[in-house]
């Protein structure tokens, strides 16, 4: 449980509430947060429709030849 806390908090991200450090960016630190292992439920952060079009996840899915893919609908 530590762990989990203390990768939330350096990568800006309140495990209950989500971003909370002004400092960090919404997509970068869920990115941030997936790369230390800690995986959203309905799959990958920057393959969701509320983080698409963010810059950090523009370029997380073209470094994985994923640039042409459709935006995903609100469920």
């Amino acid at each position: 449980m530590q762990k989990q806390l203390d990768d939330f908090n350096e990568c800006g991200i309140d495990p209950v509430d989500g971003l909370t450090d002004a400092r960090h960016d919404l997509a970068e630190g869920y990115l941030c947060i997936e790369n230390k292992g800690w995986y959203e439920d309905a799959g990958p952060i920057c393959t969701q429709h509320w983080l698409f079009d963010k810059p950090a996840c523009v370029e997380w899915r073209k470094e994985r030849g994923l640039e042409h893919m459709p935006k995903p609908e609100w469920k």
